[in-house]
């Protein structure tokens, strides 16, 4: 076993297993390391920093495992938090809308995948913090950049409703103790000002009203 993994040597595998992806859900186009680069920037500690870096290397690289995370000296309490953050299909050909289920079952499957996932994670306090931040930058400023989003707006709200509703139980598992470390973490990504602007519409783009959580 090497020592143990340096936060230099897990953004350097980062930058190797993410080279030549981008990141084709913003408008600017631009490489994908920017996105788990961003997360890390947002944590606080050495743990959550190398999660947040590492978070989308196993789930999206097929030639890491968690196998060779370990090998590369990867800290006990950041692979825990990997093994939690890394979200695979359950079975092949998941995410593809099935012959026999109309869209709106297709859209309901993959929700409640994703909110169990979510749950799965929560009470892992490396993770849910990752998690947080994941979501607040794949949710951006809830406007479809991409043209496939915006041609179909059914898809895209359904992917930001999963988003809002992750949130909600990412928040019913953080700590209500406020001397706890990561305590009232979620205020400072603008909790308040999300639920108040965050809104999605129907197939005919006429506005639908979501539960705030009050």
């Amino acid at each position: 076993m090497p020592n143990t993994m340096t936060l230099e040597r897990a953004i350097a595998i980062a930058a190797e297993a993410h080279q030549g992806v981008w990141r084709n859900d913003k408008a600017d186009n631009l490489p994908y390391i920017l996105h788990p680069l961003t997360l890390m920037m947002q944590m606080r500690t050495p743990s959550t920093r190398m999660a947040a870096v590492l978070h989308d290397v196993i789930e999206d690289c097929d030639d890491w495992t968690f196998e060779r995370l370990e090998s590369e000296g990867c800290p006990p309490d950041v692979m825990e938090a990997l093994r939690f953050l890394t979200h695979l299909e359950p079975e092949p050909g998941f995410n593809i809308k099935r012959d026999d289920e109309t869209l709106d079952e297709f859209f309901q499957r993959l929700e409640v995948d994703y909110l169990q996932y979510v749950t799965r994670l929560a009470d892992n306090s490396i993770a849910r913090m990752v998690k947080w931040s994941d979501l607040n930058d794949n949710i951006g400023d809830g406007y479809p950049t991409r043209e496939c989003d915006r041609k179909d707006r059914q898809r895209f709200n359904a992917r930001l409703q999963r988003y809002y509703k992750a949130k909600e139980i990412l928040i019913d598992h953080w700590p209500q103790d406020p001397t706890h470390p990561s305590a009232g973490r979620f205020c400072d990504s603008g909790i308040g000002e999300f639920m108040s602007t965050w809104s999605v519409t129907d197939k005919d783009g006429n506005p639908v009203d979501m539960p705030t959580g009050d």
